[in-house]
């Protein structure tokens, strides 16, 4: 049995990816070769979604335990999480935006009993990203998303359904939780339907920068990729 340690950081993991495809010079026209094009681009972007949603090490949480969890679902479900901020407000990642209208399901613990939870439409105008994030870098990754309506799963009591903010600064070795519905082992597999978390602790960005390791297959490496708009942390990882 070893034990690895695995940094996770709250608004990305970062994983190089590289993919070379070409459907060029196969006979077909100008309209189907965009249309082809525009389908890769979308497949690629879910790879790069589901590999970047992740709670590893994590177990199952309790109904009602996070209150304030959203999964935001295309027409294909689920891809990416949020926190409910405000009645009509969540907070995400920036490399979450899609470029067309989502829905919030917002108070859905187990996201396959469709009987429960609040679903609210998001436009693409909706989606807001931070000014300043670079998707390359993934610097100031955060996202503000308005729902088109009020979310009713705050009706009682509205100071226990929405993430409340501090006003100081997180130090080191300071104890948190993650939470979500990514995938909970380093190697990937299938998404949970339930809502899962990790406890995990903080840790500097001069000790992230300087971390390297694995992540299932990948080689990471954080090594001039940490910014101060950036929060690391990390948990032991069971490898069995």
């Amino acid at each position: 049995m070893n034990f690895t340690t695995t940094l996770l950081i709250f608004s990305q993991l970062c994983i190089a990816i590289s993919t070379t495809s070409t459907i060029r010079g196969s006979g077909i026209d100008e309209q189907q070769q965009q249309q082809l094009e525009q389908q890769l681009e979308e497949e690629q972007q879910r790879e790069r979604e589901l590999k970047e949603s992740r709670i590893i090490g994590g177990t199952r949480a309790m109904d009602g335990e996070y209150p304030y969890a959203v999964s935001l679902q295309d027409e294909k479900g689920p891809y990416c999480g949020a926190s409910l901020i405000a009645p009509d407000m969540l907070l995400t990642a920036a490399h979450c935006k899609q470029n067309k209208s989502i829905k919030a399901v917002i108070g859905r613990y187990d996201l396959r009993d469709t009987s429960v939870g609040d679903v609210v439409d998001v436009t693409a105008e909706n989606q807001i990203r931070h000014a300043g994030y670079d998707p390359q870098t993934t610097d100031s990754d955060l996202m503000l998303i308005k729902l088109n309506r009020k979310t009713r799963a705050t009706d009682t009591p509205y100071e226990d359904r929405v993430v409340r903010f501090g006003n100081y600064y997180i130090s080191s070795d300071t104890p948190a939780s993650v939470m979500g519905w990514g995938v909970t082992n380093p190697n990937g597999g299938l998404l949970p339907s339930t809502l899962m978390h990790a406890e995990v602790f903080t840790v500097s960005n001069e000790e992230c920068a300087a971390s390297s390791g694995f992540i299932g297959n990948f080689q990471a490496d954080y090594t001039d990729a940490i910014t101060p708009n950036m929060l690391c942390t990390y948990s032991y990882v069971v490898d069995l």
